[in-house]
C-alpha cells in the first residue's frame, strides 16, 4: 500500500499478515527478497494506495503509488491494482 513516508509491505504472509513501513528506496529489494513461498500467484503484486488521509498527503501518496507501480513493472512483476477502500 502506498501511503506518505513509504509503502505497507505485506510480505507474504496471507491478507491477515501484518504489514511492516518500508522507505521507497526500500521496495526494490524488499520486494526481490520475498521467498518464494510469498508468490502463490506467481509474479503477481497488489498495488492500492492509503484510503484514509489528509489531504495534504495526496501528492506524496500519489508520487509513491506511481513510483512503487513504476519499480514492480521494471522487475518484471503484474502489478494488480486495487482500489482504495
Amino acid at each position: 500500500m502506498a501511503v506518505a513516508d513509504g509503502y505497507l509491505l505485506n510480505e507474504g504472509g496471507g491478507a491477515d499478515a501484518p504489514a511492516v513501513h518500508i522507505a521507497p528506496d526500500e521496495l526494490k529489494a524488499r520486494v526481490a527478497a520475498l521467498p518464494a513461498s510469498a508468490w502463490k500467484q506467481g509474479r503477481k503484486i497488489g498495488l492500492q494506495e492509503q484510503s484514509i488521509v489528509n489531504a495534504k498527503d495526496l501528492p506524496k501518496i500519489d508520487a509513491n503509488f506511481e513510483r512503487a507501480r513504476t519499480v514492480l513493472a521494471g522487475m518484471g512483476l503484474e502489478v494488480v491494482l486495487f482500489p482504495t477502500a
